[in-house]
């Protein structure tokens, strides 16, 4: 998503809204930001949090200032760049894991 977006929607009385998700992709992620892994929340023993089942997709510790500075540019972006109206932060509210 680029700049243009939202100039163009808003030119035409539209909102943009932006969805920042709250979970690390091993294929993608990882990939792109090695340094990812290191965000990856994980239990008491050192196991690595998953989200539900997937083997794919690890929960991210909220708090890690790796995490923290990563996010702040992210929402840079969504805010000066892409000019989003509103941004939806993902199951950033739910229970700890078992």
């Amino acid at each position: 998503m680029d700049e243009e977006l939202g100039q163009l929607l808003h030119k035409h009385g539209m909102k943009l809204g932006v969805y920042i998700g709250d979970t690390i992709y091993s294929e993608t992620m990882l990939r792109e930001l090695p340094e990812a892994a290191q965000w990856v929340l994980r239990m008491e023993n050192g196991d690595a949090v998953r989200y539900g089942g997937q083997t794919f997709r690890y929960r991210v510790d909220f708090n890690h200032p790796g995490y923290v500075e990563h996010i702040k540019k992210v929402i840079r972006v969504a805010v000066e760049e892409v000019k989003a109206d509103f941004i939806h932060f993902d199951n950033v509210l739910r229970r700890q894991p078992r």
